[in-house]
């Protein structure tokens, strides 16, 4: 049982250097799945959103999420968010994938140790090599 400081923790606000070790923890997770992960960037470009989804030229995609002054809980709510939703996934693929995510990054905030890599989802697209 988390006590009441772990909660706490949760609530704190992101910053640059959470935004950036939460974004490495789930797109590791992601890719452990075998799905692919989008790339993360702050702020948005387009004003007055908290969270956009952009596919690049080269295909790649971008989820950007606002950082500042907001619970680092909230922003990792956009981050997963963004995964699920660029990930391509079926409807029960696409849940096991978020509650896998959200596992994951509930581990990472308390502090309790990650979970082992996982064998990826079933109907996940391949994962292949782009020379």
């Amino acid at each position: 049982m988390h006590t009441k400081q772990d909660l706490n923790l949760i609530e704190t606000q992101a910053n640059a250097m959470s935004f950036a070790a939460i974004g490495r923890v789930l797109t590791d997770q992601a890719l452990t799945l075998g799905v692919s992960a989008p790339s993360f960037r702050s702020p948005p470009r387009i004003p007055g959103v908290r969270r956009s989804v952009t596919r690049n030229r080269d295909g790649s995609i971008t989820v950007s999420v606002i950082v500042s002054r907001r619970p680092l809980s909230a922003v990792v709510a956009d981050m997963i968010d963004g995964i699920v939703l660029t990930s391509g996934l079926k409807a029960d693929e696409a849940r096991s994938l978020y509650d896998k995510l959200w596992t994951t990054s509930h581990r990472w905030l308390l502090g309790d140790a990650l979970p082992a890599r996982a064998a990826p989802l079933p109907g996940a697209p391949t994962l292949r090599a782009v020379a």
